[in-house]
């Protein structure tokens, strides 16, 4: 097969003039190419899809490659946002560096930031072949074999704790990896509501087929991972079937995701007689509607390297409940912001909930404070501001 043919296979270009790129850019500015090859769209597709509309607003010339069909080349289409798409078959490192290299040449790209671990090795020979720069932000909490990072430029992860692994795992294993860094992944502040716009409660349940509930309600916001700890749902229902058939605190739980898992949670929740419950509403666009509708939200995550949801719960001014040595620390002041339990104890768990549903004063001044820290702290301009400052290094 020719290079020609490889091209044409694998790539089709949206050219859609509502967005055109900044051609115009400053010469000082690195020309960026964003890579999000994931099929799916957690925190990690947000980040993404932010970076790229962020690095538009501030004028730098960006173009951003995804895998076609995926979840966030739907969404850029859907904004009517320019992207490049790859064929599902991303993974073959050879073709991909091929790949990544025309467009390199043909956008004049200074840098190559990748989002998910699989790239990076394409990106880095693609890198070093045309002498530019690469830099990978890495969004999830587990540890992999890092060795495939080596030759990378710069590491950026969201979560803390992983950067002083990670910088272990550069001098041990010789990746020569020269900046590791950590900043709080991007969003789109733009996604807030007005509360006074946002639909009534009886038509927002009308969209699911649901009707409004007594009583509170609450709210966890995830993918359902092949990976069951991840989000560790299955914990959040021995809580909530804890609250409704041992205490007698009917609860009910919207839950906005979608996954590999999704069938066997559904079973499980049908399995424990949650099904009057818990209400599986599948993927939400508007999450902060979401969150506007329901009393506060909770995280059962195991593995979390930061959580958006935090975030955007804090926005939205609703108290939110995670679990101890997760992301949510990064996010949630125990008792200031939110609520924090011991990670994997259900026990724990259902305290901290029932404070909520016991205390709804205790609840919004919480959901209020978070708006205060959110704002305070994770403002996107300044992430931003961090991000392009490993740029310019």
């Amino acid at each position: 097969m020719t290079l020609r043919n490889i091209f044409s296979t694998l790539i089709t270009t949206l050219c859609l003039l509502t967005a055109p790129l900044h051609t115009n850019a400053p010469a000082s500015k690195p020309r960026i190419l964003l890579i999000h090859l994931a099929p799916w769209a957690g925190g990690d597709g947000v980040h993404s899809l932010s970076l790229y509309k962020m690095l538009k607003k501030h004028g730098y010339h960006v173009s951003m490659l995804v895998s076609s069909n995926s979840a966030i080349s739907k969404q850029l289409i859907k904004e009517q946002l320019t992207c490049h798409q790859a064929r599902t078959s991303w993974y073959n490192t050879k073709e991909l560096t091929e790949l990544i290299k025309s467009l390199c040449r043909k956008e004049q790209i200074s840098i190559i930031h990748c989002n998910y671990k699989d790239e990076v090795p394409a990106a880095v020979n693609a890198a070093q072949a045309l002498q530019i720069t690469s830099v990978f932000t890495y969004h999830l909490p587990y540890h992999f074999n890092t060795t495939m990072l080596k030759g990378l430029d710069s590491f950026i992860c969201v979560n803390q704790p992983y950067t002083h692994y990670f910088d272990q795992e550069n001098r041990i294993n010789n990746l020569g990896v020269k900046n590791i860094a950590w900043t709080a992944p991007l969003y789109d502040i733009n996604r807030c509501i007005d509360p006074q716009t946002s639909p009534s409660r009886r038509d927002f349940f009308k969209q699911f087929n649901l009707t409004p509930q007594k009583g509170p309600v609450i709210c966890m916001i995830g993918n359902m991972y092949d990976n069951l700890k991840h989000k560790n749902y299955p914990l959040l229902f021995q809580a909530i079937k804890e609250l409704v058939y041992t205490k007698n605190k009917p609860i009910h739980v919207l839950i906005a995701g979608t996954g590999s898992t999704k069938k066997h949670l559904e079973q499980l929740a049908a399995k424990m007689n949650l099904n009057p419950y818990i209400h599986f509403l599948g993927f939400v666009q508007n999450i902060p509607d979401l969150l506007h509708h329901t009393d506060f939200m909770v995280l059962t995550s195991s593995q979390e390297a930061f959580g958006i949801a935090f975030l955007e719960a804090g926005l939205m001014k609703r108290a939110a409940i995670g679990a101890q040595d997760t992301g949510a620390e990064s996010i949630i002041l125990h008792e200031k912001t939110g609520l924090l339990f011991k990670k994997d104890d259900v026990a724990d768990l259902v305290i901290q909930i029932e404070r909520l549903i016991d205390n709804q004063e205790l609840a919004q001044a919480l959901g209020r404070a978070a708006y205060n820290h959110v704002n305070t702290n994770f403002n996107p301009e300044v992430i931003f501001s961090q991000i392009e400052a490993i740029y310019h290094q």
